[in-house]
Parts: structure tokens; C-alpha cells; sequence
């Protein structure tokens, strides 16, 4: 149903849309196309079903061979005990990040887990003003926050790991309160906003009142932005951010038009 310069949108006629990497699909493709894709993640934070045309990367959250099935019991201790793990980032969607942590005991093979843009925090925001691309390959600090192994699912957070200097820099400011900052980073899932050496996120849903499909086309590293301070989330260490509550939803206009 519609084709953007790294995503395919598929009508899969389920309630949700489906998205496919454009970097997967090697022919050429056009409005109207059927295909056949596998299911990577169920849904995702903007509510559509992630795809992958690879049967390999079925399971981005458990790897599904049989070695790594000893792992459940592992992660399991690892989320009881809220024990720290070390992963790192293998690919970037408008979900979150998808991370191959080291099963423990270290020295295992490394198991896929996924880390939702609700759960990223400092540690990942103060590495992006790289750019996406360098990002692929940090080592990041992780908790596990679910493990479901009938779903094949693992979960990761950074929550939990937050200085006090950065909650110093939080406490600044207030919910509701209007600042400019500057865009350090464009990730699928959101804009990395610098404001005042404070790391802020605005996620893709908080951008407009419209939905946006590819941020690239719209933004720019070190464009200054205005944005409202929606939150102050000192577990994750960031600003909750948006810009399109800077404006009123336009659905509060129609509806006294159209009672």
C-alpha cells in the first residue's frame, strides 16, 4: 500500500499494517504487489507487524535453535535477580532496537532480544549523536523485563542505570514547559533532541498531529526545534518530548464543527 525510501507498508487485512525493510526485497515493487514475508515481531510500538523476508530472523526477540532454548532458565534468574546484562544493537526499527545479548553463564552464543523505544534510556541517547549507523554494534547495559518463552519473547529495558548528575540535569525543568532544542539524532522510532545538555526524546507518533513515515524527510542534524517537555523520566534518564502538542489536535476543531 505504499513504499518510502526505507520501508514497505503491507496491508496484511488484519487491523494493523505490516512493515518490511525496503533493503530486504530485491526486485523492483510497486503500489498493488503481493508478497509473502515472514513475521519478526508481532506488533510493535506503533502498533504495526514488523516483517522480514528472511526465515532466519522469524524470532528477533529468542533465537529459536536448540542450544539457545537452555537460555530460559538463564534469563529468567537474570530478571528475579534484576542482574545487568551486556548486549549489543544488530538493527534499528520504528519499534525500538533489536540487541544479541551473551547468554549467561558468559561465553554462550549470543541470544536476540528486543529493546522498545519506551525502554531506551541516557546510556543509548548519549551514543546517538553519531548517527543510526553508529549506533549498530554498541554495547549496551540491559535489564530483562520479560521473559516469555511459549511466545518466544525476551525483552530487554534500560531503566535503572541513571546518574545522578543526569537526574541533576532532569530536575531543571518541568512537565508542560516549553524549550528549543537541538535534533543530534534521527532514528526510525524518534528524534534525539539535545536541550540545554539534557537528552530529550520525541518519539515518530509525538512529531505531528499527521502521521510521519520517514523523519529524514522532514528533519535534519542541528536543526532547532521547540518542543514541549511532557515528562521527566528519571528511571531512563531523559526528557519526554513532543512537538505536536505544541499545537491543538485538530480532531477538537472538527468535532465542534461536526457534533
Amino acid at each position: 500500500v505504499a513504499i518510502t525510501d526505507k520501508e514497505i507498508i503491507l496491508d496484511l487485512g488484519t487491523k494493523s499494517e505490516g512493515i518490511l525493510q525496503k533493503r530486504e526485497v530485491k526486485e523492483a515493487l510497486k503500489i498493488g504487489d503481493k508478497l509473502k514475508a515472514f513475521v519478526s515481531i508481532v506488533e510493535n510500538e506503533n502498533g504495526q507487524v514488523v516483517l522480514s523476508m528472511s526465515s532466519e530472523q522469524r524470532t528477533t526477540s529468542m533465537t529459536s535453535s536448540k542450544g539457545h532454548r537452555d537460555n530460559w532458565s538463564k534469563f529468567i534468574q537474570a530478571q528475579n535477580s534484576k542482574s545487568k546484562l551486556q548486549g549489543s544493537v544488530i538493527e534499528i526499527n520504528k519499534g525500538g532496537l533489536i540487541v544479541e545479548v551473551e547468554g549467561p553463564p558468559a561465553g554462550r552464543a549470543g541470544v536476540r532480544g528486543f529493546l522498545p523505544n519506551s525502554q531506551v534510556g541516557f546510556e543509548l541517547l548519549s551514543k546517538s549523536s553519531g548517527g543510526m549507523e553508529t549506533l549498530i554494534g554498541q554495547t549496551l547495559t540491559l535489564t530483562v523485563i520479560e521473559v516469555d518463552q511459549a511466545n518466544n519473547k525476551l525483552i530487554f529495558s534500560q531503566r535503572g542505570q541513571v546518574s545522578d548528575e543526569v537526574k541533576d540535569g532532569l530536575a531543571v525543568f518541568k512537565p508542560l514547559q516549553k524549550v528549543k532544542g537541538k535534533i543530534v539524532a534521527i532514528l526510525p522510532f524518534g528524534l534525539v533532541i539535545d536541550v540545554s545538555g539534557v537528552e530529550g526524546l520525541v518519539f515518530i507518533s509525538d512529531v505531528s498531529w499527521e502521521k510521519v513515515d520517514d523523519l529524514q524527510l522532514r528533519f535534519s542534524n542541528g536543526q532547532e526545534i521547540e518542543v514541549l517537555v511532557t515528562g521527566l523520566d528519571t528511571e531512563l534518564g531523559r526528557l519526554n518530548l513532543s512537538m505536536k502538542h505544541l499545537k491543538e489536535d485538530p480532531f477538537s476543531e472538527l468535532a465542534e464543527e461536526y457534533p
